[in-house]
């Protein structure tokens, strides 16, 4: 199955050493996680995901599968995204180039990269979505 959650919590396993922990939604689901994939969850955002349901003793279990990382979207303070940058001088910086958003893209990736919880084919998806945030946030669109 697949549906899209935002993320109330994410919580460790209940016991030290436990194989899955947990996320709680925002409409109060829980999902079963493992543990190695706990840290891909981060509170207020939303995440396309694909799970597992079964039915036990009349409770209904979800179990986490796979997240799709090309819908899943950030959680992103638009004040501070958009406020102006001013430089030393007094001017205010618009980014006007391709260079600009090739900077931009590279970092983004880069980083994302570097956090060990994205695999190398992931890289175009990541490229897309670093693109797309640039053109809303310095563009507009």
């Amino acid at each position: 199955m697949q549906t899209t959650v935002e993320v109330s919590f994410a919580n460790q396993p209940k016991q030290a050493g436990g194989k899955y922990g947990s996320i709680k939604t925002a409409d109060g689901n829980y999902y079963s996680v493992p543990v190695a994939d706990l840290s891909r969850f981060q509170r207020g955002n939303k995440y396309a995901i694909e799970y597992d349901q079964t039915e036990k003793d009349g409770k209904t279990y979800r179990n986490f599968t796979a997240m799709s990382i090309a819908q899943s979207t950030p959680n992103i303070d638009r004040d501070y995204a958009n406020r102006d940058v001013g430089k030393p001088n007094g001017s205010h910086y618009a980014p006007t180039d391709a260079k600009d958003k090739f900077i931009f893209v590279t970092g983004v990736v880069g980083r994302a990269m570097g956090s060990g919880k994205f695999e190398p084919a992931d890289i175009l998806q990541l490229t897309q979505l670093a693109c797309a945030s640039y053109e809303e946030v310095f563009n507009g669109s």
